[in-house]
């Protein structure tokens, strides 16, 4: 793998320099810039193409990061890259626009120390494995660590269940029997 750069934006000097310190103890090589605001973190995501995006769900001025996160979809030379993004808590209507509008994970502040160092090497591989493949019809992607599979063009949040039936398939598609 070449050099894992990592975009983080946050409109807050204490949340960039925060992370930047958190990514900084998993010392994994990742090259990591900031962003300062909405419009620094678009202009970095078109001309840097990083293979993660850390931001803020609000940033200000500019894009906010859920509407970073729907642009990085849409767009075809950018949509392989991981995408988290912060909310300001769990039961937040941003929460829930974050994931709808595909983030791969999304945090809120108390799980971000915990939580992003566990999180962050499974976005790395899961951008990865979204740019230097694409999906045939019928092929699925996986990514555990953060509970998420891609099927063609959808992408599946997954239940603990699910994950565990569906890497049990993975693993061996003769251990599962049909009914009819």
């Amino acid at each position: 793998m070449s050099e894992t750069r990592i975009l983080v934006a946050d409109d807050s000097e204490e949340g960039r320099v925060g992370i930047l310190r958190l990514l900084e103890t998993v010392d994994a090589g990742y090259d990591i810039r900031l962003a300062a605001n909405g419009r620094a973190a678009l202009q970095a995501v078109t001309d840097d193409q990083p293979h993660v995006l850390i931001a803020a769900t609000f940033l200000r001025p500019g894009p906010a990061g859920i509407e970073l996160c729907a642009r990085i979809r849409r767009a075809p030379r950018l949509k392989y890259m991981g995408v988290a993004l912060l909310a300001p808590d769990l039961r937040s209507k941003a929460r829930a626009l974050a994931l709808s509008g595909g983030a791969d994970l999304v945090l809120v502040p108390h799980e971000v120390r915990r939580t992003l160092p566990l999180k962050l090497p499974g976005l790395v591989e899961c951008a990865y494995e979204r740019k230097g493949e694409r999906l045939r019809r019928g092929e699925i992607l996986m990514c555990p660590e953060i509970r998420r599979a891609w099927v063609g063009d959808r992408v599946l949040d997954l239940s603990p269940v699910l994950l565990r039936a569906l890497q049990g398939l993975l693993s061996d598609p003769g251990g599962f029997q049909t009914f009819h």
